[in-house]
């Protein structure tokens, strides 16, 4: 039953393709709406979000790596590690660094959104 429900959200192309974490709409209009009206306060949120941004993409990067360095052990026969428990702990691994890959993706996106809002409104 589990395995079906998994199965069918995974062939889904628009939760696939799906790239934001917050919708363009949520970016503009929500995140900066308790400084709607100030232009100068509705920039500096923008600033403010994309500072949170780059730190969580610097933190997601590093967990990347991390991981990757992970899947690329448990690609490699160690002598401690039996056969089935590298099997077991590679689907394991890949599944946090696609995870890891899809947050670095959205995270990039909201940031250029929010670059593109501060250049269409605030390029004066």
């Amino acid at each position: 039953m589990i395995d079906d429900i998994i199965y069918k959200l995974e062939q889904d192309t628009p939760i696939k393709s799906f790239k934001f974490g917050h919708t363009p709409i949520q970016i503009e209009y929500f995140q900066t709406s308790s400084q709607q009206g100030n232009e100068k306060w509705e920039y500096w949120q923008h600033i403010l979000q994309l500072k949170a941004l780059h730190s969580a993409l610097c933190e997601l990067k590093i967990s990347y790596n991390e991981t990757n360095y992970d899947l690329k052990d448990a690609n490699t026969i160690w002598p401690f590690w039996s056969y089935d428990k590298r099997k077991r702990s590679i689907p394991r691994i890949q599944f946090k660094l696609d995870s890891i890959q899809k947050s670095i993706d959205e995270k990039t996106r909201e940031s250029e959104y929010h670059i593109e809002i501060i250049d269409r409104k605030y390029s004066h």
